[in-house]
């Protein structure tokens, strides 16, 4: 037996309730209805469609009792399967009006409408209640077969519409959690601050991107094919000669990940790691793919002056020995020459000889300090330092001359440095030459400065914390974007060398100098638009303190 399913009777006449027990419940002499199904089918036994179905049976005498029992059966959640319902109830509701009034109540049950009436026709029953796909009529007086047709049939009906119901609700329970899901992911994949793609294996067409794409590309998200959006290109990236990842991807099923350059929506180049992940279909062919790229132009700067750096310092080692032993010899030299001249009478024609080698030795010593500097040979000794003084110090020395106008921009709290007195000022000397160098027609300079904060991550020695930031800027004839990334390389000069330029050490002793003090200096040009260079020195712990 499977799980018991519900009758409601409503009918006034008792006789009729009884006649349908009778013929569903096996409890019942069914003997006779045997008899009757076996001389009809020739079969022996009770073959009948409903004796499967264990029944529970209950009676109502009028419809407004009806629609109560159905009503509390379904808050019960002990709904009827079937309600079998005399068109005739007198006094109260008719029929038609009780089922109107149970559909409200359930919109599940099933109906058997018993008459011996022709009171209503079909279309007056399809008007009347609110469905009429769940109902039966039944002609009185009724065969035992086809109340157990009917209720058998129904009741399947009945369960079969339950188990929809509730397969509905599943599926949108799962549709839901879906939503939330995909609402989640999205979520997820617009904070990523890396520009996220899906790619279309086959055709190259981008079918989504996260906000971070559209902040790189504007057309990012309008289907259009990565290598359009990345390189310009008309043609796939392997048609042009570069790597791609698609390529790759569909050829191995696995993950990727390569160093490449791209060009964002400004006609920016920015270095990025590319990271692609295949998307399988059930066949286990690769169908989509899932690239992010992540920014690596700043990691490629540090790495690119970490070399620089080191490179200078295996250069500075050398140069700081060679110049402690080549100052020891100017010492002998310049003494040897000084002693010749006290011996010679005055006006000798050989005095003015020994004054020139008088002048070139001291500036051979000159370019000794430079390398001593350079190399950090000699530890100069740091101390706290206001650059008010030393910055108006010396643009006055350098730029006291009309054709330039030097503008100074300090603020009046801008923090103390911990720094040497003597190799700031070669530093700041060396840029303003090379500045006042590059205006021969006239122009202007500004130096500026400002208190900042920078990031353990964007410091190239990994130093963040405070720092006092100096900007001097020029319109000069600026420096090629080839020449630019070795202007601190020691004797690089990208234009014929001035009177002040000195021995071609001037950027390179600023760089060794300001990276001595744990500070940063960068460089921005380029040609008819004149040079920025900007200095961070660490901020002196005095300052810190106070604030």
């Amino acid at each position: 037996m499977s799980e018991k399913k519900r009758i409601l009777i409503v009918d006034d006449n008792k006789a009729i309730h009884e006649d349908i027990k009778t013929i569903l419940l096996p409890e019942r002499d069914t003997s006779a209805l045997e008899e009757l199904v076996e001389e009809i089918t020739g079969e022996s036994g009770h073959t009948d469609f409903a004796m499967d179905i264990e029944w529970e049976i209950d009676s109502a005498l009028q419809g407004e009792e009806g629609v109560a029992m159905v009503r509390r059966a379904r808050e019960e959640s002990r709904p009827y399967a079937l309600v079998y319902v005399d068109i005739r109830i007198p006094p109260g509701l008719d029929g038609v009006e009780t089922i109107r009034k149970m559909q409200r109540e359930d919109d599940q049950l099933q109906y058997v409408i018993i008459t011996a009436y022709s009171d209503y026709s079909w279309q007056d029953f399809q008007e009347t209640v609110i469905r009429s796909d769940n109902l039966l009529v039944l002609k009185k007086p009724f065969e035992a077969i086809e109340i157990r047709q009917s209720a058998a049939a129904l009741a399947r009906k009945w369960q079969l519409a339950r188990e929809n119901e509730r397969a509905m609700a599943e599926l949108a329970d799962q549709r839901d959690a879906l939503d939330k899901q995909n609402t989640f992911l999205g979520t997820v994949i617009n904070a990523l601050p890396h520009p996220f793609y899906i790619i279309d294996i086959e055709t190259y067409r981008i079918v989504g991107a996260n906000i971070a794409a559209g902040n790189w590309h504007d057309d990012a998200g309008e289907a259009m094919c990565c290598h359009q959006l990345s390189r310009e290109y008309p043609h796939p990236c392997a048609d042009e000669g570069t790597p791609c990842p698609l390529d790759r991807v569909r050829a191995t099923s696995e993950p990727v990940v390569f160093e490449d350059c791209h060009i964002t929506v400004n006609g920016q180049e920015r270095d990025v790691e590319v990271h692609g992940y295949p998307v399988l279909d059930s066949q286990g062919r690769v169908t989509q793919m899932i690239k992010y790229d992540i920014d690596i132009t700043h990691r490629k700067e540090i790495e690119r002056e970490l070399l620089r750096t080191q490179k200078l310092e295996m250069v500075a080692v050398m140069a700081g020995g060679v110049a402690h032993d080549f100052n020891n010899l100017l010492m002998g030299i310049i003494g040897n020459v000084e002693l010749a001249a006290m011996g010679l009478p005055e006006q000798h024609s050989s005095s003015r000889f020994l004054e020139k080698a008088v002048s070139g030795v001291m500036a051979a010593r000159e370019l000794t300090r430079k390398f001593l500097a350079f190399s950090s040979y000699n530890e100069a000794v740091p101390q706290l330092l206001d650059l008010h003084p030393l910055v108006k110090m010396a643009a006055r020395f350098v730029c006291d001359e009309e054709r330039v106008d030097c503008n100074i921009e300090l603020p009046d709290d801008l923090w103390i440095v911990l720094a040497n007195f003597d190799q700031i000022s070669q530093c700041l000397y060396e840029i303003l030459s090379n500045s006042f160098e590059s205006m021969p027609e006239g122009g202007g300079i500004w130096i500026r400065g400002e208190n900042v904060l920078i990031s353990t991550d964007n410091h190239i020695n990994g130093a963040g914390g405070r720092f006092v930031r100096l900007t001097i800027t020029d319109e000069g004839s600026g420096i090629s974007e080839e020449d630019l990334p070795r202007v601190f390389d020691p004797y690089f000069s990208g234009r014929t060398r001035g009177v002040m330029q000195g021995m071609g050490l001037g950027l390179a002793l600023v760089a060794a100098i300001i990276g001595h003090h744990n500070g940063c200096v960068a460089v921005d040009s380029a040609p008819g638009r004149g040079t920025t260079i900007t200095i961070d020195l660490p901020a002196g712990e005095e300052e810190q303190e106070d604030s």
